[in-house]
C-alpha cells in the first residue's frame, strides 16, 4: 500500500500530543534552535532533545502505519 499522491505527514502531524505537535512545528516549522525552544519552554536543551525524537519517533509510526 503506498502512499498516496497529494498526501503526507499533515494528518499524522495532527494526531500526535500538542506538545510533541508544537515541538515539532517550532523545530522544523519555525526553524528555530534547540536551544531557542529550551529557553521558549524553559526547559533544559537535552529534554527537548529527547522530545523531539520522541516526537519524530511517533510520527514515523503513525505514518507506517496508515501507509505501510
Amino acid at each position: 500500500r503506498g502512499r498516496p499522491r497529494g498526501h503526507g505527514t499533515g494528518q499524522e502531524l495532527g494526531e500526535l500530543d500538542a506538545s510533541h505537535r508544537d515541538i515539532l512545528v517550532m523545530r522544523y516549522g519555525d526553524s528555530l534552535s534547540i536551544s531557542e525552544i529550551a529557553e521558549a519552554l524553559d526547559e533544559t536543551e537535552n529534554a527537548i532533545s529527547v522530545k523531539i525524537h520522541r516526537a519524530k519517533k511517533q510520527l514515523y509510526n503513525r505514518y507506517k502505519e496508515r501507509y505501510g
